[in-house]
């Protein structure tokens, strides 16, 4: 067997090796005290059968003392060892996941495309928490287990050392059953953390993919596919089951038989005259806990390995991936020179780069063009060192960027990415992250100089807005002009902008193509671009196709190109002459504010309000526990806990029956048929606790796999039925925590059983102790209400801190997955080890709140237990009392002592209780949460068919939660026409369509198909209505006919061809290696914007719907592509209504009917001459998109920037 997994875990845990070794320490020392009140019970007891009262009498006040000194001394101990071991582990999961991360820094771009962000979520937290159990309890445990059971033998021997071997027998045939139970099942552990991470992967996407696969009914699939992963788990639960819950029974009752053996042998050895009455006493003593260690033992050391090994063997996978070298050059550059030399890449064996061989002079610019993945991206980004290339070198300044340090390397290089990331803090923190040291006014500026001011000054919260997931609540171009403002802020000498102002509208790529002139002077650019006018006059101009430089020179150059030259002019277009029209005042704002009173939010649901700590929360946790488990909480109540109950009473009998044949032995009264007898009940007693047990696991395992399995459809249904919001506000990263997390919290199988225990065993105890004497009977029950003050005392503490530590753990979940998602921002920004490293943060804030609830749980654990150990210590003194004083007989005497031992053992299960009752009132909180979400209200079902798909917005009002939205939209859209949305970003476009198609439902006025409110029909026939392309296209994971496939689930292969090859995708994805079935998405090829666009292109077009909205379908494609693409779609749109948001002027002027929004009403509308005309808002932006398309990014010397001009203003 080879531990090559634990590598990683011990080179962290190395360091914190004498921790580990001190907890250990500390807890061998508490199990060697926990044996002191048993030989403290065994002493008075010897003492009553020799009748030495006056021994007693003496005896008594010191064995008191050292009972209670050995039980605060434990506790002491315990409490040291749990905050040691801790703190090491900790130490070990930060550090850990810290080196998780910037192994993750360290890795190529590529090696994230090929592995799902799912799956290396479930290694940088699920598996790295699995080791926690493992570092702070498992060790110190599997210690005291061996350790606790060795110091009882070797103690036991000093008395007997047949029977010492007796019960030392009993280790190797228990844990022989116990490696039964898991030989059994060992398989189907692998297969379930497969499954798990299949899950986890597939509920991600579900979640971030929401909106494309809404919009092509495509959820149903997605959704059947994860009731699918569902129910697999739920068999392979149902076979595990199967196959070890009888020998686990068998493991369970055994741990309770150790008087089985010691009865007859101990009875037939004092008959034999080779025992006396006291040593048998002091072995049914030990007996009654002697298996104990071993099954805390079993439990850890089981759930330890496998845990352990599960979760090395993954962090072992990431830890040992190939990354980019490290850098082992000190060599600064001599300029800003940059040379490819020979330089080829490959990505998932598909050719990215071939053969590359380029040289940009310092101070100049180079522009790289080229149909979508051309390889235009990945040359730029080996430039930055994101990857390195197969063969060939890459150098800066003369030095290979592979031997420059990180910290030169990307200082000197700022990067603009075609795929805008942005992290769920404010607009402020985003733009800072371009310099982590800039003052406020140093960002205002650069905000100012990106037109981020102009709609961040809109917010209520100004630069302090919050972005959301990804920066979920802005726009495109909001997110874009926010990627821009980093870089003005970073001000670095070499620069790389891929599509820099894709995603603005005209009004604010003109602002900031001024802002981007002023920047890109005295700079060495290298400009990707597919506005082939910005880059004219760069002074060199690279062509790209294929992977491969086909041309390059100036653009007077190339011009005579013949595949250039069809380039530019498929960018030129027919286009529409500069407009003749005076400088007009472009009003961007109506003078009402989004936020007024006419605007109403449409509630999309809130959670359950935190309940108080304590009693209320604990009420809370197990009514949310019963409302959880369905249906199946009547059996749980009806036969699981009856059946448990009789287990309890069958596995007590036998306690009796011991202290029958003591006190007969004691008596002289003990025959060898009282004691066949004895053990024949014995067995008996045993066997039906098995049989119980059994039909009671197997009841409570049935009902653990339904409840969760249903609750698990359950909200899958529920998260495909809410509006699209819900998801941009919570994140895909809280929703994985509720299905990774909180439902695997959800425990059915082992809290009946700890109710019974916790209930039935002391009441029945004391039942009977009150009936033979109410004195002893009150004595008992005197430290439970001490037990119950402290509990509650204790809960409340630690409730607190259990809360922090619970938000911290989602906080950090949810940053995780942010980092992930967000790595090439951190790598091109060296975020991991600054200031703005929100992960490291969380880490840090989780690692402060699980230490703050450690310190709580430790003293709150430890208190309650002391006070029930110290309850027995009065029990005893109170029984000896009475016996010396002769008021109660032997028998009474010997068992109520074995009473007060057992009395309040089954309290501590109290413990667990409470504790998983906080935990799961938290898990039901969030569960409840989503299931007691509005959804969108189903329609009557009314029908279209034969309809004519007109579409009519009403006095339509909307408003999000922060504060942006619509106000009194009224247009009609026939079949057969064009409408073109435009406006500034945020005006409100991408709403009107998320509103038409129902992602949302207005607060106000209606949404009309053919007549009909749209909440009155089926919101599967609004969605089969529409045929959708968004700004940003999603690929779920699977091939990419796939992917088509989502417009039409049965279309054929010929089907699905003849849509890409509308979409002009076909000659791209033919040349992928796998053709139409290569793997895409989260783990897939990667692929150009440009490549996806045409892939939620050619889905659209399979579609075939009535009525196509397009959200800028061309904003990500190259020039010759967009006129195709233009093309197909003017044949799509033949005979439908069609709906287009844009900022390209060109495609709106052709629209049937064009309507101006600005912050979220209706300023203009009418056709191109007729708002041309008006010489209006429309006519401003034809004038400002113009005077961008005669703008190129690099200026002429002496040319002064209106934006210069205008801080010198300002500075005057």
């Amino acid at each position: 067997m080879t531990f090559a997994w634990a590598r990683p875990i011990a080179a962290h845990a190395k360091s914190r090796a004498w921790l580990l070794a001190l907890s250990c320490a500390l807890a061998i020392v508490a199990s060697a005290l926990t044996i002191l009140p048993y030989l403290v019970a065994y002493r008075l007891i010897a003492l009553a059968l020799a009748a030495d009262m006056s021994q007693m009498a003496y005896d008594l006040p010191w064995l008191a003392a050292t009972a209670v000194a050995a039980i605060v001394l434990k506790h002491l101990c315990l409490v040291a060892s749990t905050l040691v071991a801790h703190a090491a582990s900790f130490g070990v999961l930060h550090e850990l996941r810290l080196a998780i991360a910037r192994k993750c820094v360290r890795l190529p771009l590529d090696f994230f495309s090929r592995n799902a962000t799912g799956r290396l979520k479930s290694v940088m937290r699920d598996d790295v928490d699995r080791l926690e159990d493992a570092l702070a309890h498992a060790i110190s445990d599997i210690a005291c287990g061996i350790a606790t059971p060795i110091l009882m033998l070797a103690f036991l021997a000093f008395f007997d050392w047949r029977l010492t071997l007796v019960l030392a027998l009993l280790l190797p045939l228990q844990i022989a059953v116990y490696m039964l139970t898991m030989r059994s099942k060992r398989a189907l552990i692998g297969e379930y953390g497969r499954k798990i991470v299949a899950f986890n992967a597939l509920a991600i996407e579900f979640v971030r993919g929401m909106k494309t696969l809404k919009s092509f009914g495509a959820d149903e699939a997605v959704s059947a596919r994860l009731m699918e992963i569902i129910s697999d788990l739920a068999d392979i639960n149902r076979r595990a089951e199967l196959a070890s819950l009888k020998p686990w029974v068998v493991f369970l009752v055994g741990l309770r038989a150790a008087l089985m053996l010691i009865v007859p042998v101990g009875g037939a050895l004092y008959l034999a005259g080779q025992l006396d009455v006291i040593t048998f006493a002091l072995f049914v003593l030990i007996a009654l806990v002697f298996t104990q260690p071993l099954l805390n033992l079993v439990y850890t050391a089981g759930s330890f390995f496998w845990k352990v090994s599960l979760a090395g063997r993954n962090i072992t996978w990431l830890m040992e991936a190939d990354e980019l070298a490290a850098a082992d050059g000190s060599t600064l550059p001599e300029d800003d020179a940059i040379v490819l030399r020979n330089v080829s890449l490959s990505n998932g064996g598909v050719g990215v780069l071939r053969n590359i061989n380029l040289r940009v002079e310092p101070g100049t610019m180079t522009a790289l063009i080229g149909p979508s993945g051309s390889g235009k991206s990945s040359l730029a980004r080996l430039i930055a060192r994101f990857m390195d290339p197969q063969s060939g070198v890459v150098s800066i300044g003369g030095v290979d960027v592979r031997t420059m340090p990180e910290a030169d390397l990307l200082g000197r290089i700022g990067i603009m990415f075609q795929d805008t990331f942005l992290f769920n803090d404010t607009i402020f923190e985003n733009i800072l992250i371009g310099r982590p040291d800039a003052s406020v006014d140093e960002v205002r500026v650069a905000a100012r100089r990106a037109q981020v001011l102009e709609f961040a000054d809109r917010m209520p919260e100004g630069l302090d807005t919050r972005v959301g997931d990804n920066g979920g609540n802005l726009s495109g171009g909001q997110r874009q002009r926010i990627a821009i403002a980093r870089l003005i802020l970073k001000d670095a000498p070499i620069m790389l902008l891929d599509e820099a102002t894709a995603s603005l509208d005209p009004d604010c790529e003109a602002q900031v193509q001024e802002a981007l002139s002023e920047l890109s002077r005295d700079r060495t650019l290298i400009v990707i671009a597919h506005r082939l006018h910005t880059i004219r006059h760069a002074d060199q101009i690279v062509f790209m196709q294929g992977g491969k430089i086909t041309a390059a020179g100036t653009h007077s150059d190339l011009l005579a190109n013949l595949e250039y030259a069809r380039f530019w002019e498929a960018h030129e277009g027919p286009g529409h002459a500069p407009l003749a029209v005076g400088d007009v005042a472009l009003p961007l704002t109506d003078g009402r504010e989004t936020g007024s009173d006419r605007v109403h939010s449409r509630e999309i649901g809130s959670l359950a309000k935190e309940p108080q700590e304590g009693a209320a929360r604990f009420a809370q946790g197990w009514r949310d526990w019963l409302q959880l488990s369905g249906k199946s909480s009547r059996l749980i109540f009806s036969r699981a806990v009856p059946l448990l109950s009789l287990e309890v009473l069958a596995v007590s009998a036998p306690v009796a029956i011991s202290i029958g044949v003591l006190l007969a032995a004691a008596q002289a009264r003990l025959t060898a048929s009282a004691l066949v007898a004895a053990t024949a009940a014995l067995f008996a007693c045993y066997l039906l606790a098995g049989l119980f047990s059994l039909t009671a696991q197997r009841c409570l395992f049935g009902i653990q796999r339904d409840a969760v399995s249903n609750l698990q459809r359950a909200i899958v249904a529920k998260l495909a039925a809410l509006p699209i919001g819900y998801f941009q506000s919570r994140g895909a990263a809280m929703l994985n925590t509720l299905f990774s997390a909180h439902l695997f919290q959800l425990d059915f199988v082992t809290p009946p059983g700890q109710m019974v225990r916790a209930a039935f065993v002391p009441l029945l105890s004391g039942i009977v102790l009150i009936v033979l004497d109410w004195r002893l009977g009150l004595a008992l029950f005197a430290g439970v209400p001490i037990f119950l003050l402290v509990l509650a005392v204790s809960s409340e503490i630690y409730g607190k801190a259990w809360n922090r530590l619970v938000a911290s753990r989602e906080e950090a979940n949810a940053r995780s997955i942010e980092f992930l998602l967000g790595l090439p921002v951190i790598r091109a920004y060296r975020l991991l080890d600054g200031k703005l490293s929100r992960f490291s943060e969380a880490l840090a804030r989780e690692k402060a709140a699980s230490w703050a609830a450690t310190r709580s749980l430790a003293l709150s654990a430890a208190a309650a237990p002391a006070v029930l150990e110290l309850g027995f210590v009065g029990v005893i003194i109170a029984g000896a009392s009475l016996f010396v004083g002769r008021q109660i007989d032997l028998d009474i005497f010997v068992l109520f002592t074995v009473v007060g031992l057992v009395f309040y053992r089954p309290m501590f299960e109290a413990l667990d209780l409470m504790s998983y009752g906080r935990a799961v009132a938290r898990s039901g909180r969030e569960v409840r949460g989503i299931l007691s979400m509005a959804t969108m209200r189903e329609g009557m079902g009314s029908s279209l068919r034969g309809q004519t798909h007109d579409l009519q917005f009403e006095e339509v009002g909307f408003r999000y939660e922060g504060g942006a939205g619509l106000r009194s939209i009224s247009f009609s859209a026939s079949k057969g026409t064009t409408t073109a949305l435009i406006g500034a970003s945020g005006a409100g476009k991408s709403t009107v369509l998320a509103l038409a198609t129902r992602f949302w439902d207005a607060a106000d006025g209606a949404v009309r198909l053919s007549g009909t409110d749209i909440r009155d029909l089926g919101l599967r026939e609004v969605h089969r209505s529409f045929s959708v392309v968004f700004q940003e296209t999603f690929l779920i994971s699977g091939s990419i006919t796939t992917n088509i496939r989502l417009g039409a689930p049965e279309a054929t292969t010929e089907d699905v061809e003849r849509a890409a090859r509308a979409a002009f995708a076909h000659e791209f994805i033919e040349a992928l290696p796998d053709g139409y079935g290569t793997m895409v998405g989260d783990g897939g090829v990667p692929l150009s914007g440009g490549e996806r666009q045409r892939i939620g292109i050619a889905r659209a077009i399979l579609n075939d719907a009535p009525i196509l909205l397009l959200d800028e379908p061309t904003a990500s494609v190259d020039p010759e592509a967009e006129q195709k693409i233009r093309r197909a779609l003017k044949t799509a749109s033949v005979g439908k209504t069609a709906l287009i948001a844009t900022h390209n002027m060109d495609i709106a002027a052709q629209a049937d009917q064009i309507i101006v929004l600005a912050n979220g009403v209706i300023i203009e509308r009418g056709t191109d001459q007729e708002l041309l005309q008006a010489n209006a808002a429309y006519a401003a932006l034809r004038r400002l998109y113009q005077k961008s398309r005669s703008w190129t990014l690099r200026s002429s010397e002496d040319e002064t920037s209106e934006v210069e001009k205008a801080d010198r203003q300002g500075q005057a």
